[in-house]
């Protein structure tokens, strides 16, 4: 079980790591999103985001050998997805590049509610 439990973040954390690209520029950012010209301000913030997710990816792969970062990474994780899923959903009309990245998402949710289950019964007093 605690196999699966690091499997799934890793594979999580992967996930997360992905959008690194959007880092490097535009062109990146278009090709991950179907963005249209940005302005210079809009550009900074979604290089930034790529590198916020980046970084819970790291969390998340950190916490598939640490033990005492797998509570704050799948919270952290859940609150990622389910943030984008939120708003893509309230979204009119997104992108097909966009719809690929909620299905990523919500994929990636259903992972984490598992490891979920899985670290519950891996560390309860109760079984």
């Amino acid at each position: 079980m605690n196999k699966v439990l690091s499997a799934i973040l890793l594979l999580v954390g992967l996930i997360h790591i992905l959008p690194i690209t959007g880092a490097f520029g535009m062109q990146q950012l278009s090709n991950l999103y179907a963005l249209d010209k940005l302005s210079a301000s809009a550009e900074l913030l979604m290089r930034h985001r790529a590198i916020l997710l980046s970084l819970i990816g790291l969390i998340l792969i950190m916490s598939a050998f640490l033990q005492a970062l797998q509570v704050s990474a799948l919270i952290l994780a859940m609150i990622s997805v389910s943030s984008f899923l939120l708003l893509w959903f309230l979204m009119e009309a997104p992108n097909a590049k966009l719809s690929v990245v909620a299905i990523v998402d919500a994929f990636a949710l259903v992972l984490l509610l598992i490891a979920s289950g899985f670290y519950w019964r891996l560390h309860s007093t109760i079984h």
